[in-house]
């Protein structure tokens, strides 16, 4: 089995002990992969004058961050060095020609034990630490993970890990607005990541105009290029997930190169999102209050009742490009279970604040937002929102989104007809805590459409 070299955010070194998305995508790579005999990783929070191997038998755990929870510093990741595999990397980085040197002192910064930590948790796996050259560019990081490529045919998995959007003084509380030039520049990244335009990719920071707002300093986007370097021969290149956190770094996760069984797994979240039915309740006047906020209605003073979310997403089609200008309508109950229509049950009851219906169409990077009620459950139901998206040349799609760790999923009428347990999981979404003032939660919840068919 040759294994795909991957690209991991490793996001803020309190993510172990968060409900971000990330963190569940990460909890779950480890079974999506064949078990590694060893793991190579580069990580941005390591830079020589020249790439230098860590070599200790047992790295320490290093804490290179100051003012998080106490907890988090009784983290540990005792993984040991692999001695056979830092003699292949010596052999292949003399093959190449690329000058290196040895720190037998060296730790794991929270660049390589965070992400570790939530894939492999029993630290069973040996890993050997890289760092990046300092001041190196593109090119040159590139070249590192193409002198490491050989590595993956005897299963020994290479892992770059940073952040696809990493700027320090740009950072907000969890569930803040993605700014758009974060958006931009992910988007860049990825459509020439999928479209694997290698060119435009090793011009960077040259380009694109979003580069040096996205990374003022280089060293979280240059592990991508080791990973890249790594796998690009492999002919794939695959988004495994995508979220953001504290504002605006991105959490885009990449695989690339693998044998086609890995990329099929890899490729699930990208299969159309499950049909779900319209429901009774759908609104006789969506015009009335159109906008992307549930919460409020109208010209009313104060949010409805109960607790709020944001829910952020892309539209994408089954190659993951975006799909601009989709139409996404979604509606919901109130706090009470009460659904502000005519025909519902006890709607003259509804909260006179709740609008429970919102609209928005994407711009050009398929991306959307909604802020909306943690959803309840009512008889016979189990928390969700309805979701309804249009788009010219897609597939209609009708479907609803539900919520991780409710105890009704597993009765739910309409979620069981989504089929398979996998074809439901692409249903649930895990919220996370907050800390802003506008919302208590928030989640990612991506949609994937069906191009229309040719008659």
């Amino acid at each position: 089995t040759v294994l795909p070299s991957l690209f991991i955010a490793h996001g803020a070194p309190d993510l172990p002990l968060s409900e971000h998305p990330a963190k569940q995508f990460l909890n779950g790579l480890a079974d999506r992969l064949p078990t590694p005999r060893a793991i190579v990783i580069i990580s941005a929070h390591w830079e020589a004058a020249t790439p230098t191997l860590a070599t200790a038998a047992a790295p320490q755990t290093v804490y290179d961050f100051g003012g998080w929870p106490a907890s988090l510093y009784q983290l540990t990741y005792p993984a040991q060095t692999s001695a056979e595999t830092l003699s292949r990397v010596r052999d292949l980085f003399k093959n190449a020609g690329i000058v290196f040197k040895e720190d037998p002192r060296r730790g794991f910064d929270h660049g390589v034990w965070v992400p570790l930590i939530l894939t492999y948790p029993d630290a069973d796996v040996p890993v050997v630490q890289i760092s990046l050259q300092r001041g190196g560019i593109a090119q040159q990081h590139f070249d590192i993970g193409r002198a490491l490529s050989p590595l993956r045919e005897e299963s020994v998995l290479i892992i770059g890990s940073g952040a696809v959007v990493h700027n320090l003084g740009a950072l907000a509380p969890e569930g803040t607005p993605v700014p758009g030039w974060a958006r931009d520049f992910d988007q860049w990244m990825d459509h020439h990541l999928c479209n694997r335009n290698l060119g435009q990719l090793l011009d960077f920071p040259n380009v694109p105009p979003e580069a040096r707002q996205a990374h003022p300093s280089l060293e979280h986007l240059m592990p991508i290029f080791v990973a890249m370097g790594a796998g690009w021969q492999g002919g794939r290149s695959l988004r495994l997930h995508h979220s953001y956190s504290y504002g605006s770094i991105g959490m885009a996760c990449y695989a690339f190169g693998g044998d086609q069984e890995i990329d099929a797994t890899a490729k699930k979240q990208h299969r159309t999102t499950p049909e779900q039915i319209l429901g009774p309740y759908y609104p006789v006047e969506p015009d009335l209050d159109a906008d992307n906020d549930l919460t409020r209605w109208l010209d009313a003073a104060v949010s409805a009742d109960g607790l709020s979310m944001r829910i952020d997403g892309q539209v994408v089609d089954a190659n993951n490009n975006p799909v601009a200008d989709a139409l996404i309508e979604t509606w919901q109950c109130d706090s009470n279970g009460l659904y502000r229509h005519p025909d519902a049950p006890d709607h003259d009851k509804v909260d006179p604040n709740f609008a429970g219906y919102g609209r928005f169409v994407t711009a050009r990077d398929g991306c959307y937002w909604f802020r909306a009620l943690k959803p309840v459950s009512y008889p016979g139901r189990a928390p969700h929102l309805h979701f309804k998206v249009s788009a010219a040349g897609y597939q209609p799609l009708v479907t609803q989104m539900y919520v991780d760790g409710e105890m009704e999923n597993d009765a739910d009428f309409a979620l069981l007809r989504a089929g398979s347990q996998e074809n439901r999981a692409r249903l649930i979404v895990t919220l996370g805590r907050t800390n802003n003032t506008e919302e208590d939660f928030c989640g990612t919840f991506d949609i994937v459409l069906e191009h229309l068919r040719e008659t």
